[in-house]
Order: C-alpha cells, then structure tokens, then sequence
C-alpha cells in the first residue's frame, strides 16, 4: 500500500494548447471534417478508410522518463475504436501510436498513461475505420503525474485570450476616441454655424 501511494504523482496544468477549441484545431491532410466548435466541445467526423483526426500542439516537449496521463471524454453515437491516437514529434512525424480504445455508443472516459522521451511535442487523436463516424470531443487534457485532475485550458491558452481581449479593448478604445474626436468636430461646427447665425441676425436687425 505504502508504494502504491509513493508512486501516486497528481498532476496540475494542461499541456495540450487549444484543448478548449477557442481556435481552429489542427488536421493532418485535411483528414476531418469540423462539424462545429464551442468552449471546451469540439464536433468531428473521420474520414473513412484513412488515419484521421484532430491533432494538437503541446507547450512544451514531455521529458524523458517522466510520467504523464492523457484523459478526455469522448462521445460517439456508434460503438467504434480509436486505434490511431499517436504522440508525435511534430504534426508530421510520428514517434509511436498508443494503445486502442474501444469506444461504446454514448460517452466514454479515456485514460492512458504517457512516458516522455525527450521528443513528444505532439498528439494525434486518429483512429481509421472504413465508415464515418460523428465524435464529441471534450474535456481534453494531458498532464504531468498519474492522477488525473479537473479540466483546465493550458495557461498559454489563457494568456492569448487576455492577450486578444486587451487588443480588442484597445481597439474598442481607438473607436471611441474616433467617435469622440468627430463629435468635437461637429459641435465645433454647430457652434460655429450658431455663431454666424447669431452675427446676421444682428446684422439685420441693424439694418432694420
């Protein structure tokens, strides 16, 4: 029992970039279809007959000999199998596929344990059967230790949408300014135009 508990390692940040699907995800050769994206829930479908899936960026490369857990939740209308869930040096090499996972028809939970080698930078969610089958994907996160925690986007991913969200307020801000600054103009102008009015109506009535 005692060694059990010492090799119990709880992991915390995400390592997946764009776990929440804020972004378009990635494919390889167009091998997927994007049927739609919101917060944390991304709609997929294979391609039939073909090594197809989303694929995912890591923050950083998983070290060498260190322990890591791959958890997500998967929901599929069909039971089916996911037998290409690779982890990759980059979206083009593969360095080994994982094992399979047997999905049944409604939601599943999938787990696999991950060892770095110094190389990972990378994961496939592949799988190549010769039908197409509609996925939902969410709740993706890989993390260091063997313990799985809650769901959370990577930290990189929070910073960009700060990130935006300040470009976008300034922005915003440049607008109003813009507004502003032609209000001024305008009122300059009615104030103006009130002015010359003013002027010929003193003018008349002096000639009156």
């Amino acid at each position: 029992t005692t060694e059990k508990v010492n090799n119990l390692h709880i992991g915390s940040r995400n390592l997946i970039k764009n776990s929440s699907f804020t972004e378009k995800v990635l494919t390889y050769g167009n091998r997927m279809t994007e049927v739609s994206r919101d917060y944390n829930k991304l709609v997929f479908t294979n391609k039939a007959s073909s090594n197809s899936g989303p694929v995912f960026e890591l923050s950083q490369t998983l070290e060498a000999g260190t322990s890591y857990l791959l958890r997500f939740f998967i929901e599929t209308e069909v039971a089916t199998v996911l037998n290409y869930i690779s982890v990759r040096e980059n979206i083009n090499t593969s360095i080994k596929t994982l094992s399979s996972q047997t999905l049944k028809a409604g939601v599943n939970e999938v787990r696999i344990p991950i060892t770095g080698d110094g190389k990972i930078k990378c994961l496939w969610l592949g799988t190549n059967r010769s039908e197409t089958v509609t996925f939902t994907l969410y709740n993706l996160k890989l993390e260091q230790g063997t313990v799985p925690t809650d769901w959370t986007p990577a930290p990189e991913d929070v910073q960009s949408q700060i990130d935006t969200n300040k470009t976008n307020i300034s922005t915003t801000s440049s607008k109003v300014a813009e507004i502003t600054t032609s209000l001024d103009s305008i009122t300059q102008r009615v104030a103006s135009t009130e002015s010359t009015t003013t002027t010929l109506i003193t003018e008349m009535d002096a000639v009156d």
